[in-house]
């Protein structure tokens, strides 16, 4: 087939086909043997699906980190900080997955009934909550999706998934 596609074409056609080629793959071959590797990210946990970043990790004890000074809480040694943060992670992802796998659902108006909730906690309104977010560093919509996947988890703990669980003796 691809001599015939070859046959159709004129001579005049595959040289300059042909320099076309050459000239591309001359371009890539140099970038080829000088290609670094960076790394982005590093697995520090694997959760049954899921996984735990080490930039997940980080963020995480950065957040617990601030929360404890803003306390007056005595700081623990950075070891037990980042393997507490880390068991944690590691139970939100494996209760996460618990109520997905159960198809524990927040509604968005439910949502909107607890992040009112959470604003007036902070005698803000809801609309005064979004830019009191942003203010202090963090994203209104990444709030909102953390809440929500608290409220899931919330759900898992209280039971409500677990009653419709029947285990049987082996």
């Amino acid at each position: 087939m691809v001599l015939k596609m070859i046959e159709g074409f004129k001579t005049k056609q595959l040289v300059y086909l042909t320099f076309v080629y050459s000239l591309l793959f001359s371009f890539l071959q140099p970038n080829i043997g000088r290609a670094q590797v960076e790394i982005i990210d590093q697995v520090v946990a694997i959760v049954d699906d899921d996984i735990v970043l080490a930039s997940e990790l980080r963020e995480r004890v950065e957040a617990v980190r601030s929360t404890m000074e803003s306390r007056g809480v005595d700081m623990p040694p950075e070891e037990i900080l980042v393997r507490e943060t880390l068991d944690r992670l590691i139970l939100d992802s494996i209760q996460l997955q618990l109520a997905r796998r159960y198809g524990v659902r927040i509604p968005d108006a439910q949502l909107d009934e607890a992040m009112t909730r959470l604003a007036q906690q902070n005698n803000l309104t809801l609309e005064g909550f979004r830019p009191a977010l942003e203010q202090n560093g963090q994203n209104y919509l990444a709030a909102r999706e953390s809440l929500r996947n608290d409220l899931a988890v919330q759900r898992v703990q209280q039971g409500s998934v677990m009653r419709s669980i029947n285990i049987s003796p082996q």
